[in-house]
C-alpha cells in the first residue's frame, strides 16, 4: 500500500535536499526442475535453500531442493527445511513420512499407520506433522511429534475427534487445528491453549514463530489474524507465514507492522532475510530475494523577501 504523507515546510533563505525512504523491492526466480511441468516451493532457511515439489514429463510427483541454482531431486514432496540443512516430507510411492539429511533418509511413519505427512522441522530437529491410524475409510487423523529418534503420538484432547500439527517454532510450541472440529491451538508439552477470534468466528492456524506470535485464516476465509499476547489483529490476505521479525506472507501480500506491499505470487514461506518463497499462477514455484532502492534526494530552493515567507507542501511516498 502507498502511504502519503503531507508535511508543510517553512524554511527562510535555505536549500532543502529531501530523501525519500528505502523500500523494499525484489528480484524473482523461477524455480521449475528441467523437464517439470507444475512445480511449488513450500519452505525457505536462512541461508536460502529451498524445498519444495514438482511434476515432471511423467507426472510423477518428486520434491526438490534448490541451493544456489542447482536443484537435488527427492522421494517426494519436501515441506520443511530447518537451518542445517534438514528436510521433512513424504515419499510420493509409499506415503510415508521422511526426513532427509546429509544424503540419507528416515523414514518417519508411526508402525501400522496408513500414512504420515509431516510438514516442518525446527533448528533443534524436532518434526511435527499429521499421521492417520486405521483404514482410509475409517481411520482418524492426528497429529505426531519426532524428537530425538522418538515418534510421539499425543492422546487426542476431549475438545477434538482429530488433529493436524501444522508449525513447531525453536521453543518446541506447535500450532495445529482440526478442521473438522474447527478449531485451532497452540500445544506446549501436552498443554492446548484454544484459537478463537471470537465466539463466533473460529481460526486456521497456519505458523508460529519463535516470538509465539501465531498468523492464520478465519475459517470463513473473509481475512486472516495474527495472534499475540492474546490479541488477534485482523490481515486483509490469506496469510501463510511469519518471520521471527514479525513479517507476514501470503496471497499476493506482505505484511509489516502494518504496512502492505504486493507480491507477485502466493507466498509459502518468508525466512529473517526477507526472501520469500512460494507460486505463482497456482502452477510454478519462485524466489523472490530483496533488494533496497538507493534513496534519491529531491532538492527544493525556497526563498523569502521582504519579511515574507513560502509554506510549501510536499509529497513523501513510502512503499512498504
Amino acid at each position: 500500500m502507498k502511504k502519503v504523507k503531507f508535511i508543510s515546510i517553512v524554511v527562510v533563505f535555505s536549500i532543502i535536499s529531501i530523501i525519500t525512504p528505502a523500500y523494499p523491492q525484489y528480484t524473482y526466480t523461477e524455480l521449475l526442475p528441467e523437464g517439470a511441468n507444475f512445480s511449488i516451493a513450500h519452505a525457505v532457511n536462512e541461508n536460502n535453500v529451498v524445498v519444495g515439489e514438482y511434476r515432471d514429463s511423467s507426472n510423477l510427483t518428486k520434491g526438490f531442493i534448490y541451493d544456489n541454482g542447482v536443484f537435488t531431486e527427492l522421494n517426494g514432496p519436501a515441506y520443511g527445511i530447518n537451518d542445517n540443512g534438514d528436510i521433512v516430507g513424504q515419499d510420493a510411492i509409499t506415503n510415508n513420512g521422511y526426513l532427509y539429511s546429509n544424503g540419507s533418509y528416515t523414514p518417519l511413519f508411526p508402525s501400522g499407520w496408513l500414512w504420515a505427512e509431516p510438514y516442518e522441522i525446527n533448528n533443534n530437529g524436532v518434526v511435527v506433522g499429521v499421521a492417520r491410524q486405521g483404514t482410509a475409510q475409517s481411520g482418524v487423523n492426528k497429529g505426531f511429534i519426532f524428537s530425538n529418534g522418538e515418534l510421539i503420538v499425543p492422546p487426542l484432547p476431549s475438545e477434538l475427534s482429530r488433529q493436524y500439527f501444522i508449525a513447531i517454532n525453536d521453543s518446541g510450541l506447535i500450532v495445529g487445528e482440526s478442521n473438522y472440529d474447527q478449531m485451532s491451538f497452540i500445544y506446549d508439552n501436552g498443554a492446548y491453549t484454544w484459537l478463537k477470534f471470537d465466539p463466533w468466528t473460529p481460526v486456521y492456524a497456519e505458523d508460529i514463530n519463535n516470538n509465539g506470535v501465531v498468523v492464520g485464516d478465519l475459517y470463513d476465509n473473509s481475512a486472516s489474524f495474527l495472534y499475540s499476547n492474546g490479541e488477534y489483529t485482523l490481515l486483509s490476505f490469506n496469510a501463510e507465514s511469519i518471520n521471527n521479525n514479525g513479517v507476514v506472507v501470503g496471497n499476493g501480500q506482505i505484511y509489516d507492522n502494518g504496512n502492505y506491499t504486493s507480491l507477485s505470487g502466493w507466498g509459502r514461506d518468508i525466512n529473517d532475510s526477507g526472501v520469500i518463497v512460494g507460486v505463482v499462477n497456482n502452477s510454478t514455484g519462485f524466489i523472490a530475494i530483496p533488494t533496497t532502492v538507493v534513496p534519491e534526494p529531491i532538492s527544493s530552493i525556497l526563498f523569502v523577501t521582504g519579511g515574507a515567507f513560502l509554506a510549501g507542501k510536499r509529497f513523501f511516498r513510502k512503499i512498504t
